[in-house]
């Protein structure tokens, strides 16, 4: 297709000196007009023969010499889509040592074929010209290579003939940028109870190897009020290359401790799981995920129950009625449980059997780019065989991605999600470099203990030397939680079944360990345990904290307290699935819940809990206290709030009977969790104040600090090149409190 340019008028006196080039246009095969303009190119002045040399150009801020966009005003390519117009940008130099005084056209092809051809009449040396917006619709789905060629009729001699032309692949999506539809999906996606803003979405489409983010869309257990949550944000976040599995946490089984719960009769549950599929219906088309001849797959958050007889006939027909309602509309219906907790296997057998099954199952701490959906424990590999699985394989975890830290579940996929986002089938590569700690702890400030993948290790110099103080005969790796009362007193806890764990004690530094056996629950209860945290207030007394697995939506845990030493331990009760702290043998407080804004305390030793609320703040994280001794303390509560964010330092002088407002940190950048808090020298300062670059946790007494950094990102294109990302950790310490920091160096694995 060809155009015919218009002059743009310019002043009597240039058209006559000639100064300054035409302005020209160029028309769309829409008939819309498009200005051709020119401005200063900051290139090289060539030392050669005098000739003008035209070539593509990438100014400043555009992301290659020719940019589709999905929208107009833009310079850099989102996502494109199929049907829909697309808003083509190009530009091209005279980087010669002489302007091109003759009219010279350029060419853009789209898969060979030229689509749209311009005039342009003189381009003074180093000028560029360049063309915005010019609009296209490309009709068919898939790679598509757009090329641009300068002087594409050959009548400029130029300095260089051979750098005419500049092309590239770009992906186009099917659908027509609307949400709506399902796509099979390979690659990983994660779960978050509350949804991230759209600006922090994009970060993370740019920058992690996720292609997938699940939605809590409603239901009577949903516990985070995702009121950003509607169709305009799943659009936008639609756009940006996203899919979803949309997800309904409605009543759970009857025998289940959940305060929303389906009935026991089975007849009665099947009705209920058919309405409950009408409201997650409703819901989901409002979202914009169906409609106009688009379907979805909505899965249906159960979480674990007791393996009563009745329980589970009555959960496994309200499986039923939720598929079956489902499918009556026209949907894929799914179901998410715990592989062995909620008795997936029960579903296989019910009358309207899921589509699909995301199947909870963690084995790993965080991103792992080679976890797959099979091997589950509990539900064969025979089942939901044919691209029917998820599998969340991490349980809350933070990552960082492009600077922006979100507290997630993990999940593998190879099955069906919501969206028209096809790319999920490009392959992405991790790369894990450098030294990384699991946990670490400094009791003083010479002396202290470091976890890794492969030793417990123990310094009496701050980290100069070590020493393996591992407990013989078991893996390292399994090793869930370390604590130490004292230089001499410590405990180590590994799990040995779903429901037990082992408790090594030592009274001797780790030179010796005596091992000690815990029954967490009885095995036909419906439960695992995911993650267990110890925290000894002495020698004898100690707690330990169990987080029972689940969906991100819930938070469930148990308590267990010991007073001689790890030998026996007694159950208590346990507000929330997360770590504790005591002050005192009897005192003691518990974070997080699933928007992280719970804080409880507890003065019986854990047989009772009390809610607290310091702030009105519509978004707060809370964090753990820490305390100087059994009276004096600090507590963090991180405010998100745009850029008024900050964290209040809360201080007690009562053992944390009564708090009092003391200091505000500003933050730089609006928070998605609690942001760490540290006692350094004295005074309480955030975690990354004098840190190096990708801070994360970090311990210190006195002027003594140890500090972890992880730097992730990835590199390539998701869709069109292999996903390559790159975490390098690193250990550092400091005996300056933060003024110099030096690498750690640990012993080889």
């Amino acid at each position: 297709m060809n155009s015919t340019p218009r002059k743009r008028s310019l002043l009597l006196f240039w058209l006559i000196l000639f100064a300054f080039p035409l302005f020209l246009a160029g028309r769309a095969a829409s008939a819309q007009s498009d200005e051709i303009r020119q401005a200063e190119a900051d290139v090289p002045f060539p030392d050669a023969a005098r000739a003008p040399n035209l070539a593509p150009y990438t100014p400043t801020g555009w992301d290659y010499p020719i940019v589709p966009a999905s929208v107009s005003g833009t310079n850099t390519v989102n996502t494109l889509y199929a049907g829909q117009t697309t808003y083509i940008d190009w530009a091209v130099v005279n980087n010669g040592n002489q302007s091109a005084w003759d009219q010279f056209s350029v060419c853009v092809y789209l898969d060979g074929s030229q689509i749209g051809s311009w005039s342009v009449r003189r381009l003074r040396r180093n000028y560029y010209t360049y063309l915005e917006d010019w609009t296209y619709t490309v009709n068919s789905s898939g790679n598509h290579t757009l090329r641009i060629v300068v002087d594409c009729t050959n009548v400029v001699a130029e300095s260089n003939e051979n750098d005419n032309v500049w092309e590239h692949t770009f992906y186009w999506q099917g659908g027509g940028g609307n949400p709506g539809g399902i796509v099979i999906s390979n690659q990983q996606g994660f779960d978050k109870c509350e949804i991230p803003s759209t600006s922090q979405m994009q970060t993370w489409w740019n920058s992690s190897p996720y292609y997938e983010i699940n939605l809590y869309i409603g239901g009577s257990a949903r516990a985070c009020a995702n009121s950003g949550l509607n169709a305009a944000w799943v659009s936008t976040v639609s756009n940006q290359g996203w899919n979803f599995i949309p997800t309904w946490v409605g009543p759970q089984a009857p025998c289940s401790g959940f305060s929303s719960r389906f009935s026991s009769d089975p007849a009665t549950a099947y009705s209920q799981g058919r309405s409950e599929a009408n409201s997650a219906y409703n819901v989901a088309t409002n979202l914009g995920l169906i409609g106009q001849g688009r379907n979805t797959i909505i899965y249906y958050d159960l979480e674990a129950y007791p393996g009563d007889a009745n329980c589970r006939e009555a959960a496994k027909s309200f499986i039923s009625g939720w598929s079956g309602r489902l499918q009556e509309l026209g949907q894929r219906a799914g179901a998410y449980g715990s592989a062995c907790g909620t008795y997936v296997t029960d579903w296989a057998s019910a009358g309207n059997v899921p589509d699909d099954v995301w199947l909870a199952h963690w084995i790993y701490s965080g991103y792992n780019a080679n976890a797959t959906v099979w091997n589950v424990a509990c539900v064969s590999d025979g089942y939901w065989s044919n691209h029917q699985r998820l599998r969340q394989y991490a349980g809350g975890h933070n990552e960082t991605w492009g600077g922006v830290t979100f507290n997630i579940d993990s999940n593998a996929e190879d099955g069906h999600v919501a969206g028209v986002n096809p790319r999920a089938m490009s392959p992405v590569q991790l790369a894990q470099t450098g030294v990384s700690a699991r946990d670490m702890r400094l009791l003083n400030e010479r002396q202290g203990w470091l976890l890794t993948d492969g030793k417990l290790l123990w310094t009496e110099d701050a980290g100069i030397s070590w020493t393996n103080i591992t407990p013989a005969g078991i893996d390292p790796a399994a090793i869930q939680s370390v604590a130490f009362s004292d230089v001499r007193h410590g405990w180590v806890a590994v799990p040995t079944a779903l429901n037990a764990l082992a408790v090594f004690a030592t009274v001797d530094g780790g030179q010796t360990w005596q091992q000690h056996d815990l029954t967490l629950f009885a095995p036909d209860s419906g439960q695992a345990a995911a993650q267990v945290y110890l925290d000894f207030v002495s020698t004898q007394v100690g707690y330990l904290a169990v987080t029972l697995s689940s969906g991100v939506n819930f938070s469930q845990g148990l308590l267990f307290q010991t007073g001689d030493g790890g030998q026996t331990w007694q159950q208590r009760t346990l507000p929330l699935g997360a770590a504790v702290r005591f002050s005192s043998p009897t005192t003691g407080w518990t974070v997080g819940g699933p928007a992280g804004d719970a804080l409880y305390r507890t003065r019986d030793g854990g047989r009772f809990w009390t809610r607290l609320t310091l702030t009105d703040a519509a978004v707060s994280f809370a964090a753990l206290p820490t305390f100087v001794d059994e009276m004096n303390g600090w507590l963090p509560i991180t405010i998100a709030d745009g850029d008024q964010s900050r964290v209040r330092l809360y201080a007690t002088m009562d053992g944390g009977a009564t708090w009092t407002l003391a200091r505000t940190l500003p933050l730089v950048v609006e928070p998605t969790g609690h942001v760490p808090v540290h006692l350094v020298d004295g005074v309480m300062r955030l975690s990354d104040d004098a840190a190096p670059t990708g801070a994360g946790q970090a311990t210190w007494q006195g002027k003594t600090g140890w500090v972890q950094t992880a730097v992730s990102q990835c590199s390539g294109e998701k869709g069109v090149a292999p996903l390559r990302c790159v975490t390098t950790s690193n250990l550092w310490w400091s005996v300056d409190a933060g003024i110099t920091w030096t690498p750690m160096t640990l012993p080889n694995e």
